[in-house]
């Protein structure tokens, strides 16, 4: 079993959301996203009260293979995410130093 924990790092609680589409996302939502060309294959998901483009993580596993990507909110916290493709979900925490 991999490992979720990453040493130095304290971490929230892990939560598991669907990736939805460019079709899911509200007018405001869309407004934000308008940097994105190829809407039909941009995958999305909710945390937290806020929208991520899955094409914003850098593909890193901060020292854990169990994490896909990350990407940083400050120099000391951000969002740790592993893509779940035979379910069309990603789980989710956020993290910081």
């Amino acid at each position: 079993m991999l490992q979720h924990k990453i040493d130095g790092l304290k971490l929230g609680r892990r939560v598991k959301t669907t990736l939805i589409g460019w079709e899911d996302l509200t007018r405001n939502e869309k407004r934000e996203f308008e940097y994105v060309d190829l809407k039909d294959e941009a995958n999305f998901f909710r945390f937290k009260n806020q929208v991520y483009d899955l094409g914003e993580f850098i593909a890193h596993s901060l020292g854990s293979p169990y994490w896909h990507g990350a990407t940083h909110h400050t120099a000391f916290s951000g969002v740790l995410v592993r893509v779940l493709q035979e379910h069309n979900m990603v789980i989710v925490t956020s993290y910081r130093c």
